[in-house]
């Protein structure tokens, strides 16, 4: 089997993100958790299908990184989900932005987790994929340093595509676009 290319081809588009975080035109950077609520003490380990070449890699780095996001905006740590988050990957960026917004500003997201239900999966060049999801969100809520409550989120369920692409040994996330209508 030929080994996957080092960058990801420019020739597919990645879809324009259109979930919750805003944009930032600053890039973003990682910061330190100072905290860690105990509704989510643990960092998702990466699955081992990630390793898998194929579709069922692609499939385990959509997985990843959705497992990623409530433990990112609760905590403030967001290396993992930038490991497996491509440059070319808006939303990303933008979830990076707003879990460091949240940390700067004293806040943290309890809650919020979500289940991933794929759906279609098309392989739509060599290493890439689009596969689609039907996304629940829990209710989230917002709480500061000193534990008051900032902000609540009701529960909400997406359909999400996400283009994954195979770049030297790991899988990417070039893309997340929401298709509810």
């Amino acid at each position: 089997m030929a080994e996957p290319p080092a960058t990801a081809p420019t020739s597919i588009a990645a879809p324009t993100p259109s979930l919750e975080p805003t944009h930032t035109s600053t890039p973003p950077t990682t910061t330190t958790p100072t905290r860690r609520p105990t509704s989510i003490a643990t960092r998702p380990e990466p699955p081992a299908d990630l390793n898998d070449h194929g579709e069922s890699g692609a499939i385990a780095a959509v997985k990843y990184l959705v497992s990623l996001y409530a433990y990112m905006n609760a905590t403030g740590d967001t290396k993992d989900w930038q490991r497996i988050s491509d440059d070319a990957c808006q939303f990303c960026a933008s979830a990076v932005a707003n879990a460091n917004e949240l940390s700067k500003s004293g806040t943290h997201v309890e809650g919020g987790e979500m289940t991933v239900k794929v759906g279609e999966k098309l392989k739509v060049a060599d290493w890439s994929y689009s596969i689609t999801t039907k996304l629940h969100e829990r209710a989230s809520t917002t709480v500061d340093d000193a534990g008051t409550v900032v902000d609540q989120q009701p529960s909400h369920d997406y359909a999400t595509v996400f283009v994954v692409h195979r770049v030297g040994s790991r899988w990417v996330v070039r893309g997340v676009d929401n298709v509810n209508s």
